[in-house]
């Protein structure tokens, strides 16, 4: 029965609006982007009000400090006034946005080292006085240590940084983590993980009050919006600066982390000073930073910074410092860390990290004044109020602080439910509405839901987004308008288009005069699939560097003789990807033995290769310039897949799916680690062992598969087969591969060595390597227990 085209289009867009909502909640980078550069420019709107109020300062190493006490880095001696000037002026805690990893080079022992053998006594006496991390860390105070108003120290969290890659780190010399307790699972696995930490010299580490991570994760687009509360580091659950100086300065014990079915709730600090302060975060522990205006290093005028060296000297006023989370950073060219934000496009990190500060302690106020005016309410129902007088006593509780940004585990479905809601709304206007009037319902419907997203992100704080729905909802209600002139495009035409760069003319008319056989969907097939590639192609590049139109037109010319033996043998060209051609047979036509065709298809390429080689040594040679020869790896598998048209009416791919795909690409890849020229699957040679000169190679698990297959290697064509030289190398190589899996490894190296020179050693890479294996196999046995197969280790 024949569908109405309308009817059909209108089904179609209310598909397309329900993927719409599915992509939505499945939130791909791109959308994801999209989403985020809203809220930015939210944030930009309205930035946190600060009201010129802080809970961080920043203690800068700017220009003016460098300037009058020199180049950084500084003696830690100097570190040493600053912790106590700090200290004196009643700031709570300093955190330290600057690492210290090394010591101090002008440190009394260092330099004792540097001058004994030209002073040895005034060296001896150098190495008397206390180093300079020594005299820094006595003015931390330390965990069990009672602050002294006639020797005042300074509470210190340190930096830690945390690294990409595995470091040699002395975890015993490194400040234990804070975060040691754990409601439900544990987090790790939903945390943000870095396999490596860099620490502090170990004076600090053992002096601090505590350490936090000052590495700062960026969104995919690059721009730092939310920050990670705890990170897995080093394979230690650590707290990040900010946190651990909240808690510090809060006079918290130690860090909980509360988690649910979707991954982590909150992280919990039970604190001297306000009590319990639980603060919600995402699924991986992050929360938004809610920013402020950006500040500027003018020590006059900003509301954060403060000149390290006016500190020092005493030209600060006390109040400024009186009871602040201060945060040693730097704004000195040269020196700081520039991070993109969503507010500044060029915001030093330590910048970022008093925003972080700020945020949290708001939040942290505002929840816990919320549920203290919830505990009032509740007590007051219990003790047999009404609700109006229960409301009243809750409403003396002055709620402080603000909600963080959030958007809510739900928000994801509600938007992907608006997209499909405007997606099938539009659709039928579209049907019984002019364009102009549908435009201006367009323009009603999405201008008001920017209205309520700005509403809900002004008064409460949650993040709305509108974009996605209403870019669905743009291409749903465009494409259904130009669906009669998609209709009318030329089937043929299609055909032709998509099937004439990789197809022989034959078949490609074959199939423009039935265009049945390429309607949307697939079928389950029985085919052989060829991977080829250029082995050493990224050297043969580096070549080519200053010379792009030179590799163009290598590319062009390998690849040329190449796909016409594919084409010649009635093979379908799926794609290129670079230098690597991807083929199969027996699709979109039936071709009858199509495992014996590919697989001279092969034998044909690689003499193909070697006539090109031939032609281009002699142009090389005439022009005096280096040759490089190219070789190639195909690998070869036959078995089921889903092959058919994927895509959409007016721009589709013929290609393929499955698992001997796959495998067929693994093997290419497996043709250099077995130095053979071809590396064909067992269902493959099965179909074809009787006519070309094959051998088995191994028992192979490819990267990314458990089960293991047998390979094969393809030699050469019935001729070959049928040699007397063949047969002889085909049973010792046989006999070899037997003891190889009985593991007698030495019977299995005399085989090896008989066979090595056979046939012209046309093996010798192949035995080479295998003769690597056992002797590594008898130097650490695979066990009693081994099947025989060996775990790939590369694609």
């Amino acid at each position: 029965m024949k569908i109405n085209f309308r009817v059909l289009v209108t089904l179609t867009a209310f598909l397309i609006s329900i993927t719409a909502g599915l992509i939505r909640i499945s939130d791909p980078e791109i959308v994801e982007v999209l989403r985020l550069k809203y809220f930015d420019k939210l944030q930009n709107y309205s930035t946190r009000n600060t009201e010129g109020h802080t809970y961080a300062v920043i203690v800068d190493i700017d220009e003016k400090s460098l300037n009058e006490i020199g180049q950084w880095p500084w003696p830690r001696t100097v570190l040493a006034e600053l912790f106590k000037k700090c200290a004196e002026s009643g700031m709570l805690v300093l955190g330290l946005d600057i690492l210290f990893a090394e010591p101090d080079r002008t440190s009394p022992e260092l330099i004792a080292k540097n001058i004994e053998s030209k002073s040895p006594l005034l060296a001896s006496e150098l190495s008397k006085l206390p180093s300079n991390e020594i005299i820094a860390s006595e003015a931390m105070l330390r965990k069990n240590e009672k602050f002294n108003p006639k020797n005042p120290k300074l509470k210190i969290v340190l930096g830690h940084s945390a690294l990409n890659i595995n470091s040699d780190e002395n975890k015993k010399e490194i400040q234990e983590t804070s975060v040691k307790a754990f409601l439900g699972k544990s987090p790790t696995k939903w945390l943000t993980k870095y396999p490596g930490l860099l620490a502090n010299v170990p004076e600090f580490e053992k002096n601090a009050f505590g350490a936090g991570t000052i590495s700062l994760a960026q969104e995919p687009d690059g721009i730092i919006r939310r920050v990670p509360l705890i990170s897995n580091i080093a394979d230690s659950i650590r707290p990040a600066l900010a946190l651990e100086m909240i808690r510090v300065a809060f006079q918290g014990n130690s860090i909980a982390t509360k988690t649910g079915i979707n991954g982590i709730e909150s992280v919990i600090m039970q604190t001297k000073t306000i009590g319990k302060a639980a603060i919600p975060t995402d699924s991986g522990g992050r929360v938004w930073i809610h920013y402020g205006p950006p500040d500027e290093a003018l020590h006059d005028k900003s509301r954060y910074y403060i000149s390290a060296v006016d500190i020092i000297k005493g030209r600060i006023n006390k109040d400024r410092l009186q009871g602040k989370l201060g945060i040693m950073g730097t704004s000195a060219t040269g020196l700081k860390d520039i991070k993109p934000t969503s507010v500044e496009e060029r915001m030093p990190g330590v910048e970022v990290h008093a925003n972080l500060i700020d945020t949290l302690i708001d939040a942290i106020l505002y929840y816990t004044s919320t549920k203290r005016a919830e505990e009032v309410y509740n007590s007051s129902i219990k003790k047999g109020l009404n609700h109006e007088k229960a409301r009243a006593n809750a409403e003396k509780i002055k709620i402080t602080g603000s909600p963080f940004l959030r958007s809510g585990i739900n928000m994801p479905f509600y938007e992907a439910l608006f997209a499909v809601f405007l997606g099938i709304i539009f659709t039928l206007s579209a049907l019984k509405f002019g364009p102009l009037l549908n435009i201006s319902f367009f323009g009603i419907i999405i201008g008001s839901a920017f209205y309520i997203s700005l509403k809900l992100y002004m008064e409460q704080k949650i993040l709305f987004d509108p974009t996605y729905s209403a870019f669905s909802t743009f291409v749903i209600y465009f494409g259904t308008t130009f669906a009669n002139y998609l209709r009318d495009a030329n089937e043929k035409k299609q055909i032709r288009g998509a099937f004439s760069q990789y197809l022989s003319p034959a078949l490609v008319e074959q199939l423009a005069s039935d265009p049945n056989k390429l309607v949307l969907g697939g079928e389950t097939k029985k085919m052989t699939f060829l991977f080829c590639d250029v082995r050493g192609f990224t050297t043969i590049s580096e070549a080519f560097k200053k010379n792009p139109q030179g590799l163009t037109k290598l590319i062009n010319r390998f690849l040329t003789p190449l796909t016409n033996e594919i084409i010649k043998k009635n093979g379908t060209i799926d794609k290129y990807m670079g230098d690597c051609i991807m083929a199969f047979w027996n699709a979109p036509l039936e071709v009858d033995n199509h495992q014996i065709i590919s697989c001279q298809a092969a034998l044909n390429m690689h003499k193909a290769m070697l006539e090109l080689n031939t032609l281009r040594k002699e142009e090389a040679e005439e022009a005096g310039k280096e040759f490089l020869e190219l070789k190639i790896g195909i690998g070869l598998n036959t078995g089921d897949c889903v092959v058919g048209n994927m895509g959409s009416d007016q721009r589709f791919d013929y290609s393929v799916l499955g698992d001997a795909v796959n495998l067929a690409s693994r093997l290419e890849g497996q043709s250099k680690s077995y130095g053979v020229k071809t590396v064909i699957g067992e269902e493959t040679n099965l179909n074809i062992e009787n006519v070309y000169a094959t051998l088995k190679l191994d028992l192979i698990a490819v990267k990314g598969k458990k089960e293991a297959v047998a390979i094969y290697t393809l030699l050469g064509d019935n001729e070959m087969k049928t040699s007397g030289g063949f047969e002889n190398l085909f049973q010792h190589h046989n006999q070899m591969l037997e003891y190889y899996f009985k593991q007698d490894w030495n019977a299995a190296l005399n085989k090896i060595n008989i066979c090595r020179n056979l046939l012209n050693g046309i093996m010798s890479e192949y035995y080479d390597i295998m003769i690597t294996r056992i002797q590594n196999f008898k130097t650490s046995s695979p066990g009693e227990n081994w099947n025989g197969v060996y775990i790939a280790k590369t694609k």
